[in-house]
């Protein structure tokens, strides 16, 4: 089925067959980016100035792919270097619990804010206190950005998903 998004045609596959074929043997011809007023949001420089997640595939493409998974091995990944970094956090985690006394609380903020400590002492070198300001003001950036996502799951930086039967049903949690 072919429908159109504003002037953009939007190809809808729903047969298992087609869609095996369409992104198992003809992958490449599939791997495009549509063009997003959301990337804008985060990405001033869009359209001329894209990154891996906005680009289109192409040559650049796989080459900034390659070049980021190059440096997240470099960082640790996938050894067991984040295998410490992880622990590290967790007892930072285990402090932070003792310190709630018993109550009840949505451990989600924490959960987060571990998840990112994590993705900091790899990309920086370093990791922050909880409470620390600089990390409060890095993480509600993080959160700002993932708002503008989760305000409209997905519709505004993948235009197809408004036409699925789900759409709109996502809660953030």
């Amino acid at each position: 089925m072919c429908m159109y998004l504003g002037t953009l045609p939007v190809i809808v596959i729903s047969d298992y067959t087609l869609l095996r074929k369409a992104f198992a043997t003809k992958g490449v011809e599939f791997a495009g980016r549509p063009d997003s007023e959301l990337i804008s949001t985060y990405n001033p420089g869009y359209p001329e100035i894209r990154g891996v997640v906005d680009a289109s595939y192409s040559e650049e493409w796989k080459g900034q792919r390659h070049t980021a998974l190059s440096v997240l091995r470099n960082l640790g990944w996938g050894k067991s270097t984040i295998q410490d970094k992880i622990q590290i956090e967790s007892e930072a985690v285990k402090e932070e619990l003792g310190k709630m006394g018993g109550k009840a609380l949505d451990p989600s903020a924490l959960i987060g804010t571990c998840v990112s400590n994590i993705i900091c002492s790899l990309l920086f070198g370093q990791r922050f206190e909880y409470g620390e300001s600089e990390f409060k003001e890095l993480l509600y950036a993080v959160d700002s950005l993932m708002d503008a996502f989760g305000n409209d799951p997905g519709g505004g930086y993948i235009p197809l998903i408004k036409f699925t039967p789900s759409y709109g049903k996502v809660q953030k949690l």
